[in-house]
């Protein structure tokens, strides 16, 4: 308990008392789930959880504009805690939710909050956790921005999946793969595997592709066709190369942020200090 406290507060340090979320400054999200507080004017809750002691669920909001910890762990008790639906921050009502039990990400282990960098964490286990929304068509002008690590050590890791496997994010121990309508857009030398990393993939109006690690670019962009679209269907996928590491954030446009690119990849880093 004594280090989740310590943890929720050096947290806290690292956000400004009079608060302005990502979103208050780049608004237009088509979706948007994180374990921070993203808009000043949300409402909502961040998560809801299920517990394992009785299988009861309870939505979890903010306390100062993070995850409220404490009333999770309150909520938990010594037992796991499991995200049933992580409620979408854009306001378009677009949840991620997963109804099975069994395959739920955990975000507490038998008392104590799963964290990645001294932050909340969703932790999906590499064998069947994910979560579905609605499906989410991108187009071929989008913006896409995740925090993640991987706790593979080989094989393949799915991060992002839609359409049928038709567009994912594939990360490898040495490489990252992104397909949009199953065409390999970028295929670069990366290491993928046990580092929490910023992920963007950028497309704008000139249906130029590239993805940024940590903001700095991985490989030259390339062309897509205007047919070529990105769709989310899963959070973190639970069928073939199962998701296997940690969710912090993943937001998403349907329109180019070239502009704001590099402003969002501040923000995102002052508060996870990835990089």
């Amino acid at each position: 308990m004594i280090n989740i406290i310590q943890n929720t507060i050096g947290a806290l340090g690292r956000r400004s008392e009079a608060f302005i979320g990502l979103l208050d400054t780049y608004g237009g999200a088509t979706i948007a789930y994180s374990l921070r507080l993203l808009d000043s004017t949300y409402a909502g809750s961040a998560i809801r959880v299920r517990r394992s002691s009785d299988n009861v669920e309870q939505d979890i909001g903010f306390a100062n504009n993070i995850l409220d910890t404490s009333s999770l762990l309150t909520f938990v008790g010594s037992g796991d805690g499991f995200v049933s639906i992580w409620h979408d921050q854009s306001g378009n009502a677009n949840n991620a939710i997963n109804g099975s039990a069994a395959s739920q990400p955990k975000i507490v282990s038998s008392g104590v909050v799963e964290l990645e960098n001294g932050l909340p964490t969703l932790n999906y286990d590499g064998v069947d956790d994910q979560l579905s929304l609605t499906t989410t068509n991108l187009g071929s002008t989008f913006f896409v921005s995740l925090v993640y690590r991987s706790n593979r050590t080989s094989s393949e890791d799915y991060v992002l999946v839609g359409d049928g496997l038709a567009t994912r994010i594939r990360l490898y121990a040495t490489q990252i793969k992104s397909y949009i309508s199953n065409a390999i857009y970028t295929f670069t030398a990366a290491t993928g595997f046990g580092v929490q990393y910023m992920y963007q993939l950028e497309s704008n109006d000139s249906l130029e592709f590239i993805t940024y690690r940590n903001s700095v670019a991985l490989g030259a962009s390339q062309s897509i066709p205007t047919a070529d679209n990105f769709i989310i269907d899963y959070i973190g996928y639970g069928s073939s190369r199962p998701t296997n590491g940690h969710m912090q954030e993943v937001i998403a446009y349907s329109t180019e942020q070239n502009a704001n690119r590099i402003g969002m990849a501040t923000n995102i880093n002052d508060y996870y200090s990835i990089y």
